[in-house]
């Protein structure tokens, strides 16, 4: 993933609300605390949520994200160290975990 992309996405998801102090990606892994530690997520208990079903929420998050990785061709992400999804569309049902 180049650094634009990268800086896209950002701008996306900032300018959508979900603006954080820290990071967002750690190399080439989106890190879901970004979304959870904002104040909009505090606000919707995103953390327990994310806590809950970690496989749903990271899809709902390549979804919303998921433009952005279309346009950059984007076909395999990590989500959290240990999280790897694909998809040709990014759409929540299109969107597939891959075995580690």
């Amino acid at each position: 993933m180049t650094d634009q992309c990268k800086l896209e996405i950002i701008d996306y998801v900032d300018k959508r609300g979900w603006f954080y102090d820290g990071y967002l990606f750690k190399s080439n892994t989106i890190c879901p605390s970004y979304f959870f530690f904002s104040i909009k997520g505090k606000g919707e208990g995103l953390e327990k949520r994310w806590e809950y079903d970690p496989e749903k929420m990271d899809k709902y998050l390549l979804e919303f994200i998921g433009p952005i990785l279309k346009k950059y061709n984007i076909k395999e992400i990590n989500v959290f160290w240990n999280r790897e999804y694909q998809s040709d569309t990014w759409e929540f049902n299109y969107i597939y975990r891959l075995k580690s």
